[in-house]
């Protein structure tokens, strides 16, 4: 064997050494990184660690973690264990650290799934603000408003300004106090409405004024007299038959 033969072999030999090592420096990289994520996951869920007794080397050890009601394991290396002193270790025969059967491929689907089920939340609580929003919008103090128990007289019967009332609840001539119940309760309010002011007079009722009406977030239906609305009801159909209900129901 020549001298230059053997010194192309030895170069060939370092070179394959190099790659490896670069290829195994990468992978323990990705790990770490994993074993970072985790750690984390292992904060916000329940979670134990155990020895791992499907590996034959030192210091080899198993994460459990219960999320979205499954089970989730990783196996974590002796070099990475140093991020998991804040888990509860546990005995091997512990119940919390008994591998229920998952794969790895159900495992990572059990993660798309609550990652959807979390994003459908989100989306769901952003359609919620945004009728909230709406609400809101059409629920505003006025002035200028008459209507029964009036700010100047306390008695029953009593008609006369009402200082704040709402603009969608109720009329002009027949106000409904600001705060309304719609209001009060998007403020969390746990106590319902003051009792109306009872009618001693020999006036009749007014007529509902109801109305259907749709906007981006769907349809819906309101009574502008009793101040009484529905939110998203569904079709133009459901919002229509609201409105004849309630004015049914009105004596």
């Amino acid at each position: 064997m020549t001298s230059h033969y053997q010194q192309q072999l030895a170069q060939q030999l370092a070179d394959e050494r190099a790659a490896r090592q670069t290829a195994e420096a990468a992978r323990d990289g990705a790990y770490r990184e994993r074993a970072h994520l985790t750690a984390w996951l292992a904060v916000i869920h329940p979670a134990v660690i155990t020895d791992a007794p499907d590996i034959n080397e030192p210091g080899w050890q198993l994460l459990y973690l219960a999320a979205g009601g499954r089970q989730l394991s990783w196996h974590i290396a002796p070099r990475d264990a140093d991020l998991y002193a804040h888990v509860e270790h546990v005995d091997p025969t512990d119940p919390r650290a008994h591998w229920d059967g998952h794969t790895t491929d159900q495992k990572y689907e059990t993660i798309r799934s609550l990652t959807f089920n979390e994003l459908r939340g989100d989306d769901r609580a952003e359609q919620a603000e945004a009728r909230i929003t709406a609400a809101r919008a059409l629920h505003q103090p006025a002035t200028g408003y008459t209507g029964w128990g009036p700010d100047d007289d306390s008695s029953p019967g009593a008609y006369g300004s009402v200082s704040q009332a709402c603009s969608t609840c109720g009329s002009e001539d027949d106000a409904v106090r600001w705060p309304c119940a719609t209001i009060r309760a998007l403020n969390g309010a746990s106590t319902p409405a003051p009792a109306a002011t009872t009618v001693t007079t020999d006036q009749q009722p007014k007529p509902c004024d109801t109305q259907a009406w749709e906007d981006k977030h769907g349809w819906h239906a309101s009574c502008w007299t009793c101040g009484e609305h529905e939110s998203d009801i569904g079709s133009e159909h459901d919002a229509d038959a609201w409105v004849e209900r309630h004015t049914e129901a009105r004596p």
